[in-house]
């Protein structure tokens, strides 16, 4: 009886322990879209090679504050200088390759597609959060005014 009753315990354990998954396992997607509404920052286009960098800036701006002082020069005249101060944002670099056309933009459809960040959910979201959800993902892709969906590489940039 008691050795039934420690298997029975051990069984036990083992399922409860077995239902608990790891958050950073959780879920691994297919697909994550992020509109993208800015021009390139930088566009290198070779023969058979385009490069297309974007800077995407997380959050918003805090602490965010004006700066005027007033002088008086020499001969009379007023002037301000306005200064503005706050907090930078932090800034994520993606980076869109197509070599010999392997990697050319799709034509998509918003309607019925999944997981999807806008650019103004991107100014009221944190940084290290936005680096998770991509993390959870096995493709990226940036969409632009014309749905066209490129797949990217994104690399967090070091605050200045």
């Amino acid at each position: 009886m008691k050795k039934l009753l420690i298997t029975f315990l051990c069984f036990f354990m083992y399922l409860a322990q077995s239902q608990i998954k790891s958050e950073i396992n959780l879920y691994k997607g297919e697909n994550l879209y992020i509109e993208n509404s800015f021009f390139p920052k930088n566009k290198t286009i070779d023969a058979n090679k385009i490069i297309e960098s974007y800077l995407l800036e997380i959050g918003s701006l805090c602490n965010e504050k004006k700066n005027i002082k007033f002088e008086v020069l020499p001969n009379g005249k007023l002037i301000r200088n306005i200064v503005m101060t706050g907090k930078p944002l932090p800034t994520v670099k993606v980076i869109y390759t197509n070599i010999d056309g392997n990697n050319k933009p799709v034509k998509i459809d918003k309607i019925n597609m999944q997981n999807f960040i806008t650019s103004e959910e991107l100014k009221n979201s944190s940084i290290d959060n936005f680096l998770w959800i991509v993390s959870q993902f096995k493709n990226v892709y940036i969409i632009n005014s014309e749905n066209e969906a490129k797949k990217v590489q994104i690399e967090r940039l070091p605050a200045l």
